[in-house]
């Protein structure tokens, strides 16, 4: 999809904050969800971000900001995917049933490896996956949030209160 779409998350980022910061546009890293070999795009976007970290290992982001679905998805990590079980790739194709259904995700090994996960989270439809995800047993494969686990990092959850409104433990 191109970085101007109306479904594309680099154009809402792009809009809500990347135009209004000072970031030389060498570092800002779209994914290249655009190509039409999504494998090769997703090979190169990995090489690119090793490149950018100065690293052959994993690459570990300062934040990740991610989002959660009605149903529990977060990147685009969706229930019941390979995508939740890949420990080998850090970036690969996947197709989802939300549109645009051919996407790059960043693999849980990825996001893991970051030192800061925020959750922002927003809107009554997402409230049972918030308690399910938040407050509920360990069902990755069916809440991919739950995935979420950093190895050296910490998760920080920010909800509005109709997200929030089926959690029992109001803290």
């Amino acid at each position: 999809m191109s970085p101007d779409d109306p479904e594309s998350n680099y154009r809402m980022a792009n809009e809500v904050m990347l135009s209004k910061l000072p970031i030389p546009a060498e570092h800002v890293h779209r994914t290249p969800a655009d190509q039409s070999d999504r494998d090769a795009a997703s090979l190169a976007y990995t090489q690119e971000m090793k490149r950018a970290f100065g690293t052959d290992d994993v690459p570990q982001f300062d934040l990740i900001q991610l989002g959660m679905g009605p149903e529990g998805h977060t990147a685009s990590l969706f229930p019941h995917q390979g995508s939740l079980r890949e420990q080998q790739r850090l970036v690969m194709p996947v197709s989802v049933p939300k549109p645009p259904p051919d996407r790059l995700t960043f693999t849980p090994r990825l996001i893991n490896a970051a030192s800061h996960i925020l959750f922002l989270v927003t809107g009554a439809e997402k409230d049972e996956a918030v308690a399910a995800v938040l407050e509920g047993e360990q069902q990755p494969d069916e809440y991919p949030a739950q995935i979420v686990h950093p190895i050296r990092g910490e998760v920080t959850w920010m909800l509005d209160t109709a997200a929030a409104g089926k959690l029992r433990k109001q803290k």
